[in-house]
């Protein structure tokens, strides 16, 4: 089963979930802007930070780049500064994949990530471990021969 992990950031703080992610499932972590897949994926993660209360647009790009015909199932992360804002973007990404017709799993992860002077060394360990169950569960949810 192929797995997929990409990201778009800012900050670097989504590219630590999706790292974390990516181990769990053996594979790399990809930016949005050089991901390139005409292959079969089966599953795909895709992560993106909120900015002004919004999907990265980068991350915009790359749902709206993907192609149903090879991409299975898709389960989204992603960082924000505050709680409501972790529920918005994944909210968003999810929305944002169902209307392009993919199954978006209703699973998702999201956590702190810094801005300005708040939540300082977030993502911590912690929620790197919670990024790693995450994509752990999504993928056993996926199918067999995905999980460690």
């Amino acid at each position: 089963m192929k797995i997929e992990v990409v990201y778009s950031t800012r900050t670097g703080d989504t590219e630590k979930l999706a790292e974390a992610i990516a181990r769990e499932v053996g594979t790399t972590a990809k930016r949005a802007s050089e991901f390139r897949s005409h292959d079969k994926v089966d599953l795909l993660f895709v992560g993106s930070g909120l900015y002004g209360w919004n999907v990265d647009p980068v991350a915009r790009k790359l749902v709206h780049s993907l192609d149903s015909a090879t991409v299975k199932r898709v389960a989204v992360f992603g960082t924000a500064s505050s709680f409501a804002g972790n529920r918005r973007v994944t909210v968003q990404l999810q929305q944002l994949l169902r209307r392009r017709g993919f199954a978006a799993s209703d699973a998702a992860y999201s956590c702190k990530a810094r801005m300005w002077f708040l939540n300082r060394g977030r993502p911590d360990g912690e929620d790197l471990k919670r990024a790693a169950e995450f994509a752990h569960a999504a993928a056993k949810a996926a199918g067999p021969g995905v999980t460690k």
